[in-house]
């Protein structure tokens, strides 16, 4: 009999009944036990495994021997280490003790962004447990054919999955079939963009970046220039332009190696797609962390409906959804498939969820697979919960998804989930993503791509290996346990998941990091060196656009880590090992985002339409119906509304020591896409004071600015010839009316 470590802890009530066995008669001993549980019971309840498919309930803390008062601190620590903050849930063996609502309300769905990512882990983990799927297998004997579908490099990366792209897809699939480049726009494609007409030159394609997900397509940057855009469409090129770089070259052509042809495959694994090792067609599966949103990641769900026979997005909803008592409709948005089949879900994540939502997923990972379920099996001798449950989940697998499943490539990620992983040599990744900086008129064209590279862009965002503990680089062991387990999503969506103190831990918000490792915004760039060998002269200032999550998740769990250090002594008094530092008095509050109505405007109309995702990169905005006069094609008429339905993002920015003016400057964070105002100069880290911290740790300081959208990035809105189609993702707003300020994303 296999018993876990947790239940032979035994409650207060149960020592009470033991000791009352063993010193009293029967009749004292059952009064003795009944008086001890209804007292003693109420210091520490047993461990649960979750509210099943029930509600969530929120629990008072002090049996855990934590207050009410400290927890709303750590709450408020949480809000001001990654401003805008929209919730924080805290739980402990399966007992909801916190939950905070700065914006919104529990019942309040955001776009779930990667940190779904865990969740599609889990729903490939329940067809394991009913032994439909062997993840060591190659998709191909499963029967499952390699798509590709004319991606390019700079749509396939990022750290969500969006609507309005996948949306993109399938429209475009109809346009290859549809749309033949006319000899006129062909010439005047090649003109303005020559370094991206096809052919495709394999040999530009670099090879020395394994966070960069391989494309066998042509990139497109060229092609989102707004004054090649209006060139395009006053020459009615731009259908033309919107698939000249997304001919798929079929069958598996996405996953064969470009320079050598060699394709892989033949031995690409659900593990390799699990961990982010496909290789994407640049490496063999296995050997590289190749992370993915979109076209090779979605072999998931075209593995699940395979062996299952059905929609994979209508297995899990039954298998996964609503046994874990999540909404029947997780999926409905999800569609990644070919408009022929079925709906399949997204395995890139970006569905709707609760904050709640995320805690089940949480939970289940603590729980090592189990989940209280009426129509269940009643436990076994190992189980704490007396309810019925099912084994959603298989141990091993659950331990797949907490560790380095092929350490000698990479250590900082298991299955979907990432790790605080020890440091070691040249071992990938860290979570952070930038383009760098770009030198102003260098005197190089930016359609000489390889010679633009060389002169004119600084790598300013250390992304590829591993520099200390993926928390936040620094954060060491004392205040960051080496089980620690996250799910991220854009903007500091996060689950926190510590097995070894059956903790779980719950923030989603729409903060931007900013870290030495990977700035965001101005930067002295002075004395750095160049890829061609030049040395910029001192006082060269740039712009840099990077973004470091694993910064603000850092800075996330030293505002919540001393919960762990939360003892009870014999009484049931609460004991804290690190004294709780006072609130900072310097930081502003933070103002409300605006958010856009999810009820959305007038649906009909004659001009077509256009959909907008908000600024940063986000994948949600709106969709703007367009009147009768509007030129076809054309969204410029919208692109400044972004202020009226696009939620602020906060910005926590490391500073320098001693700090520097760049620290606490603003301005210009985001190109013009976004206004942004200092709220805060350089500060300490919200925590529980600097005890025992090394000091580059103790001495860290951040600034925080907050930023509102003003415009719509350049290609950011898409023009449809029909009315807007509703979605939670991008509701529809018509322009005589108001947008309301009820935001769900």
């Amino acid at each position: 009999l296999k018993v876990r470590p947790d239940a032979l802890r035994l409650a207060p009530y149960e020592v009470a009944c033991i000791v009352a066995m063993a010193t009293a008669p029967t009749l004292v001993f059952f009064t003795l036990c009944i008086s001890s549980t209804l007292v003693a019971g109420s210091l520490r309840p047993a461990p649960s495994l979750g509210p099943g498919r029930g509600a969530w309930v929120v629990e008072n803390p002090e049996p855990f021997g934590m207050m009410k008062e400290q927890l709303e601190l750590v709450a408020r620590r949480v809000e001001l280490a990654g401003p805008v903050r929209y919730c924080f849930l805290l739980a402990i063996e399966g007992h909801l003790l916190h939950e905070v609502y700065f914006h919104n309300a529990s019942e309040t769905r955001y776009e779930a962004d990667s940190l779904a990512k865990t969740m599609i882990a889990q729903v490939v983990g329940v067809a394991v447990a009913k032994g439909l799927l062997d993840i060591d297998r190659p998709l191909a004997d499963y029967g499952v054919e390699p798509r590709c579908l004319g991606w390019s490099a700079s749509e396939t990366r990022g750290t969500r999955r969006s609507w309005r792209k996948r949306r993109q897809r399938r429209r475009h699939q109809k346009l290859l079939v549809e749309t033949e480049v006319t000899p006129a726009c062909g010439a005047l494609l090649r003109k303005l963009c020559p370094d991206v007409a096809p052919p495709f030159d394999c040999a530009a394609e670099t090879t020395d970046r394994p966070m960069l997900p391989g494309s066998t397509q042509c990139s497109d940057r060229c092609l989102r220039d707004r004054h090649v855009q209006a060139e395009l469409l006053n020459a009615s090129c731009a259908k033309e332009a919107a698939v000249w770089c997304r001919r798929p070259p079929g069958g598996d052509g996405c996953w064969k190696d470009c320079q050598t042809g060699e394709s892989y495959w033949p031995s690409v694994t659900a593990r390799h797609l699990l961990t982010q090792s496909s290789g994407v067609g640049r490496y063999s599966p296995g050997t590289a962390f190749t992370y993915d949103s979109d076209g090779f990641i979605d072999h998931l769900a075209y593995l699940i409906s395979k062996i299952t026979n059905e929609s994979s997005a209508t297995w899990a909803t039954r298998e996964y959804a609503l046994p874990m008592g999540l909404p029947p409709d997780l999926f409905a948005y999800d569609d990644v498939s070919d408009p022929q089949d079925g709906p399949e879900f997204s395995p890139g994540g970006g569905q709707m969820m609760t904050c709640r939502d995320h805690l089940r997923v949480a939970q289940l990972m603590i729980n090592e697979g189990r989940w209280a379920d009426d129509e269940g099996v009643l436990p076994g001798a190992a189980i704490d919960d007396s309810r019925p449950w099912r084994q959603l989940l298989t141990e091993e697998f659950v331990e797949s998804m907490m560790r380095p499943n092929f350490p000698d490539a990479f250590t900082g990620y298991g299955m979907l989930s990432w790790l605080n992983a020890p440091p070691e040599p040249n071992r990938c990744c860290t979570p952070r993503w930038g383009v760098g900086a770009y030198l102003p008129q260098c005197g190089v064209p930016a359609t000489n791509r390889s010679a633009f590279e060389a002169a004119c862009h600084l790598q300013t965002c250390k992304e590829e290996f591993l520099f200390d503990h993926m928390i936040g680089d620094g954060i060491t062991s004392q205040t960051a346990p080496r089980d620690l387990v996250l799910g991220m999503g854009q903007s500091a969506k996060y689950l926190m998941v510590v097995p070894s103190q059956g903790m779980v831990a719950v923030t989603l918000g729409l903060s931007w990091g900013s870290s030495q490792l990977c700035p965001m915004g101005k930067i002295d760039a002075g004395g750095r060196r160049m890829p061609n060998g030049t040395i910029l002269p001192q006082g060269t200032t740039l712009n840099s656009n990077g973004y470091d999550d694993g910064f603000v998740a850092g800075q996330i769990w030293r505002a919540i880590g001393n919960i762990s250090s939360i003892r009870v002594d014999a009484r049931g008094e609460a004991k804290h090992a690190v004294e709780v530092a006072p609130l900072p008095t310097t930081h502003a509050p933070l103002f409300s985002p605006r958010l856009a109505s999810l009820s959305g405007g007038n649906s009909s109309s004659s001009g077509g339409s256009c959909y907008c995702g908000c600024p940063p990169g986000m994948g949600f905005g709106a969709c703007f119906n367009m009147p009768s006069t509007a030129k076809q094609g054309d969204c410029s008429a919208v692109s400044k509304r972004a202020a009226e339905v696009c939620p602020a993002h906060g910005m926590p920015r490391q500073c320098h020591n001693p700090p520097s003016p760049l620290d606490t400057d603003c301005q210009d964070v985001q190109l013009s896409h976004l206004a942004c105002r200092l709220i805060s100069g350089c500060q300490p880290l919200p925590g529980g004071g600097s005890h025992g911290l090394p000091p580059e740790e103790a001495n860290l300081r951040f600034a925080i600015c907050q930023c509102q959208p003003t415009v719509f990035e350049d290609g950011a809105c898409e023009w449809d010839d029909s009315p807007c189609e509703y979605s939670p993702y991008y509701p529809p707003v018509s322009d005589a009316e108001a947008v309301d300020v009820q935001l769900v994303v």
